[in-house]
C-alpha cells in the first residue's frame, strides 16, 4: 500500500541501495556509510520531503518506537502510524528479531525535527516498508539507518549518538530518590495535617522525596481543571503552604510540586487576562490550553515557574499536559508541529535558564510521556511513565521503553497503586515492574495495615541496593514485543535481572561475579542458566534469607514470590 502511494506521488523518482536496503525520495539521494550505517542528508527545502525505505523482512518480529504502548509490534503497512516532533514522542525506530537484536535503526536529526511516520509490513512485497514525511526546514535534515545490528539498548544508543540534540541538562540528585507520589492516595482532598502525615510515614519506609501533586492550588476541587491559572495555595487546605513544605523538608523529604502553566480555566481570576490567549479547549480537560507562540504567553509559563519556587520554596516542579498544545497542530501539517515544538522548547529552556540564574541549579523537572523527545533533556531531568494507575504491565513497559531511549535524564515509573488486601509477596512482585526506573508510589500510607508497610519498606531497600545497576546499567535481553518479559541490566562484574514471566529462563552474562535475581513472577521458582561454580543465596519479598545453594551447573531454585536470589560466581 505505501509502496504503491510512494509510486504515485512521485517519492520513487530517484533510488538507491544499501545492505539489502531499497531508498527512495522525491529529490535526490545524497548519502555516506560507515560499518554499517548509512546517513542520508536531506537539503534544505521550502517543502516537506517525502522518502520512502524498503528493507527485506527477514526474521523481523516487531518495530520498537518509542512510547508506543500496547499498540501493534509489527503492523500491516497501512496501519502503522505516528507523528513526532521535538516534544512529543521521538523520532526513532528499531525493527528487530524476537530475541531483540536489531535488524534495521531508524533515525531522523535533529532532535526537533517533525516527522510524519507511516510504516508496517506489505502484503504486495512482504517487505518492511518505512515511509517518513520530514518537514520542511532551511537547514539539512538527515535520516540515519542503522544495518549494524546488536542488542535493542545498544542500538538505540548508537542512533542516540547520531542524532543532533541539546546536551542534557545535569540531574538532580533527588531526581534518583523514591517518589512518595499524592495523586492517587488524595487527588484533590489535600490537606495540611493528612500530607505531614502521610510523609512522616513515607521518611519512615524509605522515600527520598514527596511529589504534591494536583489538589494544592486553589480552585481545585475536581478532577477536572476548570480552575487552573492562578497558581496559589488553597488557604483552606494550605493556610501557609511555604510552612507545611518547609515542615516536610524538615522530615528529610525534597518537595516537588505539581503545575500545568498552560492550562486556564474559566473560574480562575487569570482566565480574563488570558483566556483569549487559549483557543484550543479539550473537552477531556474542561480547561482551555494556551498557545505557547504568543509572547505574553511565554512570559506567562516562565513567570509562574520562578514565582512557585521561590514562593513555596519547594525542590521540584512536575510541570503537566505539555503535550496539550498539540490541539493547535493542524493535522496533516507537520509545518505547525515544528512551530509548537519550537515555542515550547523555547519557553521550557527559558524556564531553566532563569531558575539557574536564580541559584536553583539543582531544581528538579519532570516531564511525562509523551512528551519525551531528545530537545526536552536541556530543560528537564526526568521522564515519567504516562498514567497507569494499577496496570504494572503498563508501567513495566513504559519505564524499560524510556530507559532505552532517554538521553540523560532519569525515568521514573508512574505512581504505583494496588489491591490493599494483596498479599505481601504478590505486592513486592507487583512493584518490581518498576525496577529499571526510579519508584514512583501512590497509596494512603496511613491507612496500610502494619505487614504492608513493612513489606513496602522492605521493598524500597531492595530497590535501594540494586538502584545503581537498574538506572545506569546497560540492559540485556529486552523483548518488548511480548512486554518484557524478563531485563537485565550490567555494570561491570554486577547484574541485575528481573523475571516476570514463569517461562522464562535466564543466563547470567558472561563477565558477571554478582548477580541479583528478582522472581517477580506468580510461582516460586526460578530456572537460571549457569556454568560455573556459585553460591546462590535465597531471600523472601522481606528480605530474609530462606537457604542457599552451591552449584557447578544450571540453577533451578525455589525463590518466593516477590523475593530474589543472589548469585557469586567464583
Amino acid at each position: 500500500m505505501i509502496r504503491e502511494e510512494a509510486e504515485a506521488a512521485g517519492t520513487t523518482r530517484f533510488r538507491h541501495e544499501f545492505l539489502g536496503l531499497r531508498l527512495y525520495s522525491d529529490g535526490p539521494i545524497d548519502t555516506t556509510t560507515h560499518d554499517g550505517v548509512l546517513t542520508w542528508d536531506l537539503a534544505p527545502s521550502p517543502a516537506p520531503t517525502r522518502v520512502f525505505v524498503e528493507a527485506p523482512l527477514g526474521d523481523a518480529a516487531a518495530f520498537w518506537r518509542p512510547v508506543a504502548g500496547y499498540g501493534l509490534r509489527l503492523p500491516p503497512d497501512w496501519g502503522g502510524r505516528a507523528d513526532v516532533s521535538g516534544i512529543l514522542r521521538a523520532p526513532f525506530g528499531v525493527l528487530h528479531d524476537q530475541d531483540g537484536f536489531a535488524r534495521l535503526g531508524m533515525a531522523v536529526s535533529p532532535a526537533d525535527t517533525a516527522v510524519s511516520m507511516r510504516y508496517g509490513v506489505s502484503e504486495e512485497s512482504a517487505a518492511f516498508v518505512l515511509e517518513l514525511v520530514v518537514a520542511a526546514s532551511s537547514e539539512t535534515r538527515r535520516v540515519i539507518l542503522d544495518r549494524s545490528g546488536g542488542e535493542l539498548f545498544d542500538a538505540m544508543a548508537r542512533l542516540r549518538q547520531r542524532v543532533e540534540a541539546p546536551a542534557p541538562h545535569s540531574v538532580s540528585p533527588l531526581a534518583a530518590e523514591p517518589v512518595y507520589s499524592t495523586w492517587y492516595s488524595f487527588h484533590d482532598a489535600l490537606h495540611h495535617d493528612a500530607l505531614i502525615e502521610e510523609a512522616r510515614v513515607a521518611r519512615d519506609l524509605g522515600f527520598g522525596s514527596l511529589f504534591l501533586d494536583y489538589g494544592w492550588q486553589r480552585l481545585g476541587g475536581s478532577r477536572y481543571f476548570d480552575g487552573c491559572g492562578d497558581w496559589v495555595a488553597d488557604a483552606e487546605k494550605f493556610p501557609d503552604l511555604r510552612a507545611t513544605v518547609n515542615e516536610i523538608q524538615g522530615l528529610g523529604l525534597g518537595v516537588v510540586l505539581w503545575v500545568a502553566p498552560l492550562l486556564v480555566g474559566d473560574r480562575s481570576d487569570a482566565f480574563a487576562r488570558l483566556g483569549s490567549r487559549a483557543t484550543v479547549e479539550p473537552p477531556s480537560l474542561r480547561a482551555r490550553v494556551l498557545d505557547p507562540r504568543l509572547p505574553e504567553v511565554r512570559e506567562h509559563v516562565v513567570e509562574t515557574c520562578l514565582r512557585l519556587v521561590d514562593e513555596y520554596g519547594v525542590d521540584g516542579l512536575k510541570i503537566d499536559f505539555i503535550d496539550a498544545v498539540s490541539g493547535y497542530a493542524d493535522p496533516g501539517d507537520v509545518a505547525t508541529h515544528v512551530e509548537l515544538a519550537a515555542a515550547i522548547t523555547d519557553i521550557l529552556t527559558e524556564v531553566r535558564a532563569q531558575l539557574d540564574a536564580n541559584g536553583h541549579e539543582g531544581l528538579l523537572i519532570e516531564y511525562r510521556e509523551p512528551y519525551v523527545g531528545l530537545g526536552l533533556a536541556a530543560s528537564g531531568d526526568v521522564i515519567r511513565a504516562e498514567d497507569c494507575p494499577g496496570d504494572f504491565i503498563a508501567n513495566r513497559r513504559a519505564t524499560l521503553d524510556l530507559r532505552v531511549l532517554a538521553s540523560g535524564q532519569l525515568v521514573h515509573s508512574d505512581m504505583m497503586m494496588w489491591d490493599p488486601e494483596l498479599p505481601g509477596p504478590a505486592a513486592a512482585a507487583a512493584l518490581w515492574n518498576a525496577a529499571f526506573s526510579v519508584p514512583q508510589i501512590s497509596m494512603r500510607l496511613t491507612e496500610m495495615s502494619e505487614a504492608s508497610r513493612e513489606a513496602l519498606a522492605a521493598w524500597v531497600t531492595a530497590w535501594r541496593e540494586t538502584a545503581g545497576l537498574a538506572l545506569f546499567g546497560r540492559l540485556l535481553g529486552l523483548r518488548p514485543q511480548l512486554h518484557y518479559p524478563s531485563a537485565t541490566a550490567v555494570e561491570g562484574e554486577e547484574a541485575l535481572i528481573v523475571v516476570w514471566s514463569a517461562d522464562a529462563v535466564m543466563s547470567i552474562p558472561s563477565g558477571v561475579r554478582r548477580a541479583v535475581i528478582v522472581n517477580a513472577t506468580t510461582i516460586a521458582r526460578l530456572t537460571v542458566r549457569n556454568e560455573s561454580s556459585c553460591r546462590a543465596e535465597i531471600f523472601d519479598h522481606l528480605g530474609n534469607p530462606v537457604g542457599a545453594v552451591d552449584t557447578a551447573g544450571w540453577l533451578d531454585v525455589q525463590v518466593p514470590v516477590g523475593g530474589r536470589v543472589v548469585v557469586n560466581r567464583a
